[in-house]
């Protein structure tokens, strides 16, 4: 028993002793290979703690480097679609210039040729359509006066005035052939008509005498219609023929329109789409009729003829229109304006 105390209260301080002490032990103490030991691992900790501050460092180098490369990319790729878009623009506006100018240039062309038309300067020529309607026969027509825009269309023509009209037609012609349209005259037969008419003391003119009407447009002239306004009365010059042969009418048909004086009778009336046949020579008995030989032609068959505008309106023939079968051996009376 005392011996167990006596190991008991050697375990415990006693009282009034001095305590343990718990300080650590003093380095310099400590053997040297331990404090190289510590001291490579408080090294190697400091270079593990460098090389990851180095290497955050690289990665945000590296981040930075590569947010500088897609910087530069996209810059490459923006001045790239910018460039797109220049050369777009560029395209679209030579697109645009090339067709503004080629519109200019149409409206130029065809202010041009409204100015030619109405102040006088020569416009671009546009030969107009034939007036003539088709025969629907095959029939070609070799020589057509419609074309040239000088011949009117044909007209219901008052009383006995054919001759009057074919006059009238021809002299319009011969004026407005290479004048602008703004300087063509339409005249008006009437005045002709009233001058034969005081002339022959006939309401029913026979137009046997073509010197009546030559000499009245020559020296005394037609005036315009009244509702274009043509006060200055237009003058001219035509020559006769009075027993003209095919070949003569026909040459003559090359250099200008003419007219032509037929003796009337009832079957020219019912010609239609026919070929009217002309008798060789005029008869002093029968009534003469005056028409305006406008074309030539020839028919499948190779029968030539001339086609010939009425003045007994669009009822007449083919719209007013008719053709005329000229014999070899005959004899006709024509006439027509100096057309050079």
């Amino acid at each position: 028993m005392d011996d167990e105390e006596e190991e008991e209260e050697e375990e415990g301080p006693s009282i009034g002793a001095r305590p343990r002490s718990t300080k650590q032990p003093n380095p310099l103490n400590q053997p040297k290979r331990e404090r190289q030991a510590q001291q490579r691992g408080r090294g190697q900790a400091l270079r593990d703690r460098q090389g990851q501050q180095d290497g955050g460092i690289q990665d945000e180098q590296g981040e930075r480097e590569q947010a500088g490369e897609q910087g530069r990319a996209g810059q490459a790729e923006q001045r790239g679609r910018g460039r797109r878009q220049a050369e777009q623009r560029g395209r679209g506006h030579a697109e645009q210039r090339g067709r503004g100018h080629a519109e200019q240039r149409g409206r130029g062309q065809a202010q041009q040729e409204l100015e030619g038309q109405l102040g006088g300067r020569q416009a671009v020529p546009v030969e107009p359509q034939t007036r003539i309607p088709s025969f629907r026969d095959g029939s070609i027509i070799q020589r057509d006066w419609t074309t040239s825009g000088l011949i009117g269309d044909p007209i219901d023509q008052k009383e006995d005035t054919c001759g009057s009209v074919v006059f009238t037609h021809l002299l319009q012609a011969s004026y407005n052939k290479d004048k602008p349209i703004a300087q063509h005259r339409d005249l008006s037969y009437l005045g002709l008509a009233n001058h034969i008419r005081s002339q022959t003391n006939s309401k029913v003119f026979a137009f046997r005498n073509l010197n009546i009407p030559i000499n009245y447009i020559r020296s005394v002239g037609l005036k315009g219609k009244r509702a274009r306004g043509h006060g200055v009365p237009t003058t001219g010059h035509f020559e006769q023929q009075q027993d003209a042969s095919r070949t003569f009418v026909y040459d003559t048909l090359e250099r200008t329109p003419l007219g032509i004086i037929i003796n009337y009778f009832p079957v020219f009336g019912n010609v239609g789409m026919g070929i009217y046949h002309v008798p060789r020579a005029l008869d002093d008995k029968t009534h003469e009729h005056a028409l305006l030989v406008v074309a030539r032609g020839v028919t499948n068959d190779g029968v030539e003829f001339v086609v010939v505008q009425n003045s007994w309106g669009d009822t007449f023939g083919n719209k007013g229109y008719c053709r005329l079968f000229l014999p070899a051996d005959g004899s006709f009376k024509i006439f027509w304006p100096h057309f050079d």
